[in-house]
């Protein structure tokens, strides 16, 4: 049974449960991270979660600036994982309106 045919029938079987898609990359931060979102949709989530790692302070902002954006529009968490990704667990898109 592929994925999200069993995702499907999941969210079928537990009407009350919200299904999150979580991409983690631990190397580095995704390149294109707006392609990897729509790369991700699927009707039946509820959320999206993107963490990558940053490598410089540009890394960070390119994630905050993508959530600012990508929030308007999704239920998204995104996270910048390492040393300079650590102000990415304080600033949130919804902080900046």
């Amino acid at each position: 049974m592929c994925l999200p045919l069993l995702l499907r029938r999941l969210k079928r079987s537990l009407l009350k449960t919200q299904l999150i898609f979580s991409y983690h990359d631990f190397q580095g931060m995704p390149l294109d991270l707006f392609s990897l979102l729509e790369s991700m949709q699927r009707p039946f989530l509820a959320h999206y979660k993107i963490a990558g790692k940053a490598h410089s302070t540009i890394d960070l902002l390119r994630m905050l600036c993508f959530l600012k954006k990508a929030s308007a529009s999704h239920r998204i968490t995104g996270i910048a994982m390492g040393e300079y990704g650590l102000p990415s667990r304080v600033f949130r898109p919804s902080l900046w309106k």
